[in-house]
């Protein structure tokens, strides 16, 4: 099996908005079909950040006309979208996402695909191209089964994990060099630096594996 690992930049009704109100956003393709001759495509979609920015970026791109459905739980939405211009829509069939799609707040979206053969892959990324779509290759390996990935889209997480997480994303604490210290967002959320280590620690225990940031 080969594993190709992308960084893609196109008109994204997400990863444009991803980056206007800073926050990260992880996909999972559920479909994709032609209707009337228009193209249309499906997904899940889990939205990391600050509350009030998740929440703007939700309502946001509830408004767009391209947006055909939405429905909406906390952080999670399904998402029902034309296709004008969606790389996901020229995978071939035997093509298939090893991790959820991460857009993020730098305006990229970055896949990990597979195949059992490598030009697929080649052929895929070349079709981008051509039709003017920024791609770059990050990475195309030869890899095992257990680099595929099984995800769960809605980790449980208690109000005070998930305020950590939110707050310690948008504030660039996961960043390299990290953005902000522990102590200043301790003292954002008013309490001990020990107490926001524990939040971030059970809260990262449950996400990292279901949504692991791209390598």
């Amino acid at each position: 099996m080969w594993i190709a690992k992308l960084k893609i930049k196109h008109d994204s009704r997400i990863a444009n908005r991803t980056k206007k109100y800073n926050v990260l956003c992880y996909s999972i393709l559920s479909g994709k079909f032609i209707k009337n001759k228009a193209a249309f495509v499906s997904g899940l979609h889990y939205v990391i950040g600050e509350e009030k920015s998740v929440n703007r970026f939700i309502r946001d791109l509830g408004k767009d006309k391209g947006v055909k459905k939405i429905e909406i739980k906390g952080n999670v939405f399904s998402m029902l979208e034309k296709a004008e211009s969606i790389p996901s829509f020229y995978l071939e069939p035997s093509i298939f996402f090893v991790k959820p799609v991460l857009s993020s707040n730098d305006g990229y979206e970055y896949w990990e695909i597979a195949s059992w053969d490598k030009i697929t892959l080649t052929r895929f990324i070349e079709n981008l191209e051509e039709r003017k779509i920024e791609v770059k290759s990050l990475k195309i390996i030869e890899s095992k089964l257990d680099e595929v990935h099984f995800p769960k889209i809605m980790p449980k997480l208690t109000k005070s994990q998930k305020r950590a997480m939110e707050l310690a994303t948008a504030k660039g604490y996961y960043k390299y060099p990290r953005k902000v210290k522990l102590v200043d967002l301790a003292k954002e959320m008013k309490i001990g630096i020990s107490t926001l280590q524990e939040h971030l620690r059970k809260a990262e225990n449950k996400i990292l594996p279901l949504f692991s940031e791209f390598e």
